[in-house]
């Protein structure tokens, strides 16, 4: 009787079957994919900084992809965050008043 329930139930095991997946794609702004993909530290970014500082000589770019570098930020200098966006790359970047 065993060996007839395993010659019953073995093809279940060797056969493989295609699962169709139901589920609706739901459309994501870049943002929501980033907060959901980033660890903890990716809730960083969700507020735009009110006194923003650097530590060092920083990099500005002349365009959010990050290409062409269009001057340097210093401890000196004073500038302000307008807000913040994801890249291309899904990177933060941060929109300068100037």
């Amino acid at each position: 009787m065993r060996k007839f329930l395993v010659v019953l139930l073995l093809p279940a095991f060797i056969i493989t079957s295609r699962v169709v997946s139901t589920e609706k794609q739901l459309p994501y702004s870049s943002q929501e994919i980033y907060y959901l993909t980033e660890s903890d530290y990716g809730f960083y970014y969700k507020e735009t900084l009110e006194s923003p500082m650097v530590y060092g000589e920083t990099a500005v770019y002349a365009n959010e992809d990050l290409v062409k570098e269009s001057g340097k930020l210093t401890t000196e200098n004073a500038f302000k965050i307008i807000e913040w966006r994801l890249n291309r790359q899904g990177i933060p970047v941060f929109k300068l008043d100037n």
